[in-house]
């Protein structure tokens, strides 16, 4: 029997000596002390040395057991040798929030169904503030962003539960009855939510008309963007050569390859470009030059022509 087979014999079989092993030249020694019915809590003495406890050495926490399942959770390094390290680090208390953050959130949408008719609630001031600033500062960039990452600009409700940090107790309730703890959740996030959540339903309608207003213009500079991000990410080249054209002049130089595999924006600067370049840009067109992804003509990388602009 291997040492994790051992150690899992230990828990199994409920003793209450120490479980002692070695791990390189360190000697280590894991208790548990019953924190209920369900649960122990796992401790470790790391010594250097000889094995055995000593005296004035701190145990460390280690671990978290549970008796019902027989599963390991919320594993510390001390132990994970011991253990399934996959298991250990599923197991681990963020991984456990965040996967209860994902399952509230997935009940709360099911329960919602995309139908703000089931809330009967209005906005209050703070909210209507929040929207308005949404609407104002931040829709246009996000519909954008939305667009160049090939998203449908749909905008189904998303639900944003957060959940508040384990507890002594609430980490142990979710391990024995995850499903009931989460519904738990999603019940009491609609019920002390739904000004959030028709938050959210109306964010979303002006994130459909600013999307809209991307579609229905094909000179729109996201479109630019786009197609320039598409072509450009087809291709390991470390430097591109560009053509712009601005008020009837046109001027090639060479930049960086990186500068068009991003969202720029707005434009695209051209301090990317070789020093030669950049002084002739700047001779043309001003110091601390930007020149706009409308602007360019083509996106040359050695004879092939990876960007031209249509029309």
């Amino acid at each position: 029997m291997n040492l994790p087979e051992q150690f899992a014999t230990w828990l199994a079989s409920a003793q209450t000596d120490p479980f002692a092993y070695q791990e390189n030249n360190y000697h280590n020694t894991v208790i548990r002390v019953p924190k209920n019915a369900d649960f122990d809590y796992l401790y470790c003495q790391r010594n250097y040395g000889e094995p055995g406890i000593e005296r004035g050495t701190k145990f460390a926490y280690a671990g978290l057991y549970c008796k019902r399942d027989g599963k390991l959770y919320d594993g510390q390094y001390d132990i994970r040798a011991l253990g399934e390290l996959e298991e250990l680090t599923r197991n681990g208390a963020e991984r456990l929030q965040n996967r209860l953050k994902t399952e509230v959130r997935q009940a709360v949408e099911a329960t919602i169904g995309n139908d703000r008719s089931k809330l009967d609630v209005e906005l209050d001031e703070y909210r209507a503030e929040q929207l308005a600033h949404f609407t104002k500062h931040s829709a246009t960039t996000a519909a954008r962003r939305t667009f160049l990452g090939g998203e449908d600009g749909t905008f189904p409700y998303r639900c944003r539960y957060r959940p508040t940090q384990w507890t002594e107790e609430s980490l142990l309730e979710y391990i024995l009855d995850p499903a009931d703890y989460v519904r738990w959740e999603a019940d009491g996030y609609l019920h002390g939510h739904a000004e959030d959540v028709l938050q959210a339903f109306l964010e979303n309608d002006v994130l459909r008309e600013e999307y809209h207003v991307i579609i229905e213009n094909p000179r729109h500079r996201a479109h630019y963007i786009k197609r320039i991000i598409d072509a450009t990410t087809t291709t390991a080249a470390k430097t591109f050569r560009v053509t712009i054209c601005r008020d009837g002049t046109e001027m090639t130089f060479k930049t960086a390859a990186n500068e068009f595999r991003h969202d720029c924006e707005y434009s695209y600067h051209a301090y990317n470009m070789p020093s030669v370049d950049r002084q002739a840009f700047e001779r043309w067109f001003g110091s601390h030059g930007v020149y706009h992804p409308e602007e360019i003509l083509r996106i040359e990388y050695g004879r092939s022509m990876v960007y031209e602009r249509e029309g």
